[in-house]
């Protein structure tokens, strides 16, 4: 016995302090009950203060000791029962005695074992505990009031310390609240509430970039929503999902998706700029003259000076200025083109292949036109055919009407400006388009003489001209000028066919009061009955006289392409004779007719004034008739002849001179090759629809890139993700305290036993196999103490599968403890 008591006291030494005076050994916990008592007797009599145990025990090996090796149950005194025998302290004779009614003194000056852990402070006040040598063996036993004991041998080694600890623990902090919320709480609620908003709205999300809605005036500069409010509108409702959908779905399981829901937001909802898919729809412009009305264009030139300042001459000067304006800038981007080509190799002889008119309307909007009916404009081939110079262009204008119907609010089209300055659209218009043919052809002056009045018999002529042997009409010659009597028509000329002359075409032919002297040019627009202009010009490179007519109309087989973008500027273009053209106006009107216009012929009269074309009857030398007659296509000695790869051609020059009348004379005229009203204009203008598609840019969602689809994916998995947790938030009855949250975790573990699996961590942390230990979450069924506990077991100490972890049990009535075995079921489930 001595040896034994020695060897418990060095067994029992923790760090300096020497506990060897107490009798740590004796089991002041646990008392052996009377055998006789019947253990399934429904009501036992309550456990005496000082329990009387037996002496010694069948088959106990250590006999005197009172420990069998045998598993025998005894009777446990409750914790937080008084024992009156407590408070009269008695000397223990011997660590290991049996006698009957030996209670144990405790000095609550001495801490058992040297150890505070062995001191709990419970719910009936400070208690002491057993040595670190006691093992509880009650672990795998429904009944809290049953444990097993071990021999000696057993009880001098070390145990498994989360047994001693499930003891040491009971009712030590039985839970304040439930663990498992209710689906009426608050908490239930919020999180059903923030499941069913993250899931419609994840759902849209999705939704948004597969249908790819366009904005319209919606999100622009001047409707409802800028760029950058429904960019922070969109990136903020993509945050609240994605926290939504992490708050809702760390309930279940941590997701990287959850991280790429912003970008994919970005991506594939927030709106961008794109285009749309190719609409066709039914564009509406005002109309309020006929094409051509030199009246209407006149009154409605933009200026200063009132009708009531100059009420005869104020309009007609506004658009004399106008038409030289615009003539001279059109003649001047011309040239610039090709003076680069004359620098370089030079162009094709191919007119298709030469540069388009250049054009400009309202100051911001750039224009091209289209040389067309180009099978009648190969000059080699004319030549070829009546041995003479043609040169004869025909150039078509886009509809100048087109650009205000883009700009009209009935039509809602965006502009750049309602998308910050960087939008832009390309509107394809089904409308005519105006034309100028410009026919010039290179005639000797005997052929020109019966058209030349100097040359006439009794013709009224002055010799003031400086030029030696020149012929100068007097003043009024134009009174001379007449049909003679009998006849309708002026004299005829070996170009009549090509001109379209005489009685054959009802048209008359131009009078020019002499002939111009080089680098000067004579106009008529004075020809009665006729629908042209005419230019005669004196080439210093030929002997021959050349002679200009032109006329205009509007052709069916032209469309008008108006692009605009917010960066380049707009840009109106004339797009014709194209087999594949679906917009082109014979293509929305069937069988339409070129028509051509008589009230042109006026426009183009105050062009030419404007311009200076008829300086050549005083020989002025203008500027600009210096430079048109070096454009002359000269009449061959021999040879072929081709248009000029390094010059343009005299036709072309003066087209795209002219060319500015066409966009006036289109500015609010009819889109169609007819005109209603039997007025050439209109008091006020009305609406005229045409056909028109529309491919634009627009605030829209979706991916601008295709490698961005990618991001459809943590869309769609953040949506279906969280109707699976709506559908499981509904069918469940509510939510489980989560042990992993760290203030959960930390309470919990703060209130748990220590455990031999992490035996030596408290120091450095854990290390190796300590890594690998399993934990439970567990529950004393009396108290409702919930603590942690490693589920680890030893082959001296079997664990059974009921140790592990908390399960739903018919013999406690604790709700939480039911309640928190839903975690532990056994259905399988894919997550």
């Amino acid at each position: 016995m001595s040896n034994t008591a020695g060897d418990s006291r060095s067994l029992l030494k923790r760090g300096e302090s020497d506990v060897s005076e107490l009798s740590v050994s004796h089991r002041h916990s646990y008392h052996r009950m009377d055998s006789s008592q019947d253990l399934n007797d429904p009501a036992p009599s309550l456990p005496s203060p000082v329990p009387s145990t037996t002496a010694t025990f069948e088959g106990d090996s250590a006999a005197g000791l009172g420990i069998s090796n045998k598993r025998t149950s005894i009777q446990r005194v409750p914790v937080g029962s008084r024992i009156a025998s407590m408070s009269s302290p008695r000397a223990v004779s011997s660590p290991f005695s049996t006698a009957q009614n030996s209670p144990l003194i405790i000095e609550p000056s001495k801490p058992l074992l040297g150890s505070p852990r062995n001191i709990y402070e419970g719910a009936m006040g400070r208690q002491a505990y057993g040595s670190e040598e006691e093992q509880d063996v009650t672990k795998g036993r429904d009944s809290v009031f049953h444990e097993d004991f071990a021999g000696e041998d057993d009880r001098r080694r070390m145990v498994d310390n989360d047994t001693l600890n499930d003891n040491e623990h009971r009712g030590a902090c039985p839970p304040a609240h439930d663990f498992h919320s209710k689906r009426s709480s608050w908490v239930s609620i919020s999180i059903l509430g923030l499941s069913l908003f993250s899931t419609i709205f994840s759902g849209l999300y999705i939704f948004v970039p597969i249908w790819q809605p366009r904005y319209g005036h919606i999100i622009s500069s001047k409707g409802n929503l800028t760029l950058s409010t429904a960019s922070t509108l969109f990136a903020l409702f993509a945050k609240t999902i994605e926290i939504s959908f992490v708050t809702v779905f760390i309930t279940f399981l941590a997701m990287l998706i959850a991280l790429l829901y912003t970008t994919a937001s970005d991506a594939l909802v927030s709106p961008h700029l794109k285009f749309g898919k190719l609409e066709h729809k039914m564009i509406y412009g005002l109309a309020q003259a006929s094409y051509g009305n030199p009246t209407f264009i006149t009154a409605n030139c933009a200026t200063p000076v009132t009708r009531m300042m100059d009420p005869t001459y104020g309009g007609n000067a506004c658009i004399s200025i106008d038409y030289a304006g615009q003539a001279y800038h059109n003649s001047i981007a011309y040239m610039s083109t090709w003076s680069v080509i004359s620098a370089g190799n030079g162009t094709s002889s191919n007119l298709a292949e030469r540069p388009q008119a250049p054009g400009m309307l309202y100051d911001n909007t750039t224009v091209t036109g289209s040389w067309i009916l180009r099978d009648t404009s190969d000059v080699t081939v004319a030549h070829q055919k009546y041995n003479r110079v043609i040169n004869n262009i025909s150039l078509a204008m886009p509809h100048a009407g087109v650009l205000a119907a883009a700009l009209n609010p009935r039509n809602a089209i965006l502009q750049p400006d309602d998308l910050a300055g960087l939008g832009q659209y390309s509107l394809q218009a089904s409308v005519v388009s105006p034309v100028v043919n410009v026919l010039c052809i290179n005639m000797n002056k005997t052929e020109l003489a019966p058209l030349v009045y100097v040359t006439w018999p009794n013709a009224t002529t002055t010799n003031v001209s400086t030029v030696p042997g020149q012929k100068m009409a007097w003043p009024g010659y134009e009174g001379d000028s007449q049909v003679l009597p009998g006849k309708q028509y002026a004299n005829s000329t070996v170009v009549d066919d090509l001109f379209w002359w005489g009685e054959k075409y009802g048209r008359q032919p131009p009078i020019f009061p002499m002939y111009p002297i080089d680098y000067n040019t004579l106009t008529n627009i004075t020809s009665p009955y006729s629908d042209s202009v005419y230019l005669l010009v004196k080439s210093p490179n030929t002997t021959d006289y050349t002679m200009c007519q032109m006329r205009s109309f509007v052709t069916p087989s032209c469309s008008t392409h108006y692009n605009v973008s917010g960066t380049a500027g707009g840009h109106l273009e004339a797009l014709c004779e194209d087999p594949t053209d679906k917009m082109a106006y014979s293509k929305s009107t069937t069988d339409a007719p070129t028509v051509k216009s008589t009230d042109w012929r006026n426009v183009a009269a105050g062009w030419m004034l404007a311009v200076s074309l008829n300086t050549g009857i005083t020989n002025s030398n203008a500027s600009t008739s210096r430079q048109l007659s070096q454009f002359v296509i000269p009449t061959p000695v021999s040879g072929d002849v081709k248009l000029n790869a390094t010059l343009p051609s005299l036709s072309e020059y003066l087209a795209v001179m002219v060319g500015s009348t066409l966009l006036s004379s289109t500015t609010l005229s009819t889109y169609y090759h007819y005109w209603n009203w039997t007025e050439p204009d209109l008091p006020d203008p009305v609406y005229l629809p045409f056909n028109a598609s529309l491919t634009s840019q627009q605030y829209a969602s979706g991916p601008t890139q295709r490698w961005e689809g990618i991001f459809y994916v943590p869309l769609l998995l953040v949506f279906v993700t969280n109707v699976f947790c709506l559908v499981y938030l509904f069918l469940r009855p509510g939510l489980v305290t989560d042990y992993t949250e760290p203030q959960n975790l930390f309470a919990l573990a703060i209130n748990s036993p220590p455990s031999q699996a992490l035996d030596g961590s408290c120091g450095a942390g854990p290390r190796g196999n300590q890594l690998n230990a399993d934990w439970h979450v567990k529950q004393d069924q009396t108290s409702g103490h919930v603590y942690m506990a490693d589920g680890g077991s030893t082959s001296a100490t079997p664990v059974l599968p009921q140790d592990y972890e908390l399960r739903r049990r018919q013999a406690t009535n604790d709700r939480s403890f039911t309640s928190y075995s839903k975690l532990s079921s056994s259905r399988s489930s894919w997550l």
